[in-house]
């Protein structure tokens, strides 16, 4: 072997090191954790993102605690400590599921939030009697977080879309199905326009399992989709993330080392990925973890306090902190808490 080629050989060991040292480091540290919204009713699946100088959050209040039924509630704070009700947004139809709130900046700088609703179709082919309609995304824009517009349909009926990511010009969304027939499918969808119709760029029928939530990041020009899974029964499976690159229309699945749910995730500014979970073992908790790009594996970092619920928890970067809304229970209620968390 000639000395090049030895050379050659120690940069790359010396780099694979490098890169194992640099992951082992990763850590985070709990600064605080706040209870920031609760009211007479439960206070579930919260979103956040920094807008304006200012954190707004999304979360759904509803009487019970599956939020069968419910509003989205938008609220604003300065320091992250001190908020104020902003707006309040009801389901199209009275007394009907409104939940599932997602919240995007968009390139324009207004704002997108997302929900899933229930909707009147008499034609519909596979109605919901226990819903009393059709299961179909709704979204609304707005300029300043306070007066938004009316919701319009996004996505296809019968599907549930997970929250936009902005990759270039181009919003993004997994999608999966919601009723017999199409509950093993996943579609990644894609709009130039937010307001003009998806499109689907790849789609995916499953046989082994049902489709979860899923969270989309885009790390330079490779995209990769986080997705939960769960058996015939309704048990929690490992998790699948799968890889793609541009036009995204073919897609790579690999099994995670992780049984999860509920997954959203984030890129920093090294392109390391971190992500939130909620999970079963070996205890039922939130928690904050790294996500090994090659591998699929996961590293946990931290435990989110007080969480028992697998809902969504909202994630944002800010003044070199990482911010995570969540809902946790607070006496015989759920009600909203933010935690900000330094990641080093």
């Amino acid at each position: 072997m000639n000395l090049f080629k030895i050379r050659s050989l120690l940069v790359l060991l010396i780099t694979i090191l490098l890169n194992c040292n640099l992951r082992a480091q990763t850590s985070a540290r709990l600064v605080w954790s706040e209870l920031v919204w609760a009211s007479d009713k439960h206070v579930v699946d919260t979103d956040l993102v920094r807008f304006k100088n200012q954190w707004i959050m999304a979360c759904c209040e509803s009487t019970e605690a599956d939020h069968r039924e419910g509003s989205i509630r938008i609220i604003i704070s300065k320091d992250g400590l001190s908020w104020e009700l902003l707006a309040s947004i009801d389901s199209p139809i009275a007394g009907k599921l409104l939940s599932c709130p997602r919240l995007t900046v968009q390139p324009n700088g207004h704002l997108m939030l997302t929900a899933v609703g229930i909707v009147s179709d008499p034609q519909a082919e596979v109605p919901l009697p226990e819903f009393g309609g059709t299961v179909q995304t709704l979204a609304w824009l707005s300029h300043d977080g306070r007066t938004w517009s009316q919701a319009a349909s996004f996505g296809s009926k019968h599907t549930l879309l997970g929250k936009a990511v902005w990759f270039n010009d181009q919003a993004f969304s997994y999608s999966r199905g919601s009723v017999c027939g199409n509950a093993k499918t996943v579609w990644i969808l894609s709009t130039k326009n937010i307001g003009r119709e998806l499109h689907a760029v790849y789609k995916e029928t499953f046989d082994q399992f049902f489709p979860g939530n899923a969270s989309l990041v885009f790390v330079d020009d490779l995209g990769m989709c986080l997705m939960s899974r769960v058996g015939d029964r309704g048990e929690l499976k490992k998790g699948m993330l799968g890889k793609s690159k541009a036009p995204f229309d073919r897609w790579d699945w690999t099994e995670t080392d992780s049984n999860f749910s509920s997954p959203n995730s984030i890129m920093l500014a090294d392109n390391r990925v971190l992500l939130t979970v909620g999970m079963n073992a070996p205890k039922t908790c939130k928690m904050l973890c790294e996500l090994i790009l090659e591998s699929g594996q996961f590293t946990e970092l931290l435990e989110l306090p007080r969480t028992k619920a697998h809902s969504h928890c909202g994630m944002s970067l800010h003044d070199g902190h990482l911010w995570i809304s969540f809902e946790t229970i607070q006496g015989s209620k759920k009600c909203a808490y933010l935690a900000k968390i330094r990641v080093e």
